[in-house]
């Protein structure tokens, strides 16, 4: 794994803040939802920027508003500068959600399979899907999801970093992905989602977020946005951001240890563009 100097991490930062403004204006433009999720909503609240250690930008956004996202940066997105990937739009890709990245760099990961060339330094950009507000029916529905998405992973030669009881799970699914091939995995995907997001329900969950069950909250948080500042500029973020990070990471103001102040990310190349 390579080192992240600290200069090389803001250069990196400050190139997915471009990232981030390119896929914002596209956004501000055609009228699509989207909040920062995840660590950087909390370094917006918390920092007014990057968590000092943070070396990646996550934005969310509503199923309908990702997919329309999805086919309008075919024709609006700046393609000297920047590439999007997708399941919907790169046959090789095996995540289930997307990521914009500059051209002519690198940020490969240990865990992608991706040719470093396809890893540029990047955004991800999570669809979030309607879930049952019925905790029991919800679990079953996660762990449908759950499964499928981690055939399809496998199918692509992703890796995995989990430890324990996700691992043991991990493995037994990377076992049974040799009943399925990927196309037929990625039909049972989209089936499920496309009948999940036809429930008239209140819940809504990232199911590429870490959090797992934690990441299923109120869709309230994708209707009533606002605006927030980050590195000087204004994203979107919901307006009950305290109510939205307590619930997923409870003391979010707290800075974790030393020891843990560090990215989660298994880098092999960097590479910045000219």
């Amino acid at each position: 794994m390579k080192k992240v100097t600290k200069q090389q991490l803001r250069k990196i930062q400050l190139i997915e803040l471009q990232i981030l403004k390119e896929f914002d204006k596209i956004c501000q433009k055609n009228n699509l939802k989207y909040i920062l999720v995840g660590g950087t909503l909390i370094g917006a609240i918390r920092h007014n920027g990057f968590i000092p250690w943070d070396d990646d930008i996550d934005v969310s956004m509503p199923r309908d508003d990702y997919n329309k996202f999805v086919e309008i940066q075919k024709k609006e997105l700046d393609k000297t500068k920047y590439y999007f990937q997708s399941i919907e739009t790169d046959a090789e890709f095996g995540l289930l959600f997307g990521k914009m990245r500059r051209k002519n760099s690198i940020y490969s990961e240990s865990t992608c399979p991706l040719d470093e060339k396809k890893q540029g330094i990047w955004i991800d950009i999570f669809p979030i899907d309607k879930i049952d507000d019925n905790r029991i029916l919800a679990f079953f529905t996660f762990q449908k999801i759950f499964y499928y998405k981690t055939i399809i992973a496998f199918k692509q030669n992703y890796k995995f970093a989990s430890k324990g009881v996700k691992k043991i799970i991990q493995t037994i699914i990377k076992i049974l992905s040799k009943l399925y091939t990927l196309e037929s995995a990625k039909k049972k995907y989209f089936s499920t989602i496309k009948q999940t997001n036809k429930k008239n329900s209140n819940k809504v969950i990232n199911h590429g977020g870490t959090y797992l069950l934690k990441e299923i909250t109120d869709k309230k948080y994708y209707e009533n946005i606002t605006t927030h500042k980050f590195e000087n500029e204004t994203f979107n973020i919901p307006k009950d951001y305290d109510e939205y990070l307590t619930q997923i990471y409870g003391d979010y103001m707290k800075l974790p240890p030393k020891e843990k102040q560090v990215s989660n990310h298994l880098v092999e190349k960097i590479k910045l563009p000219k």
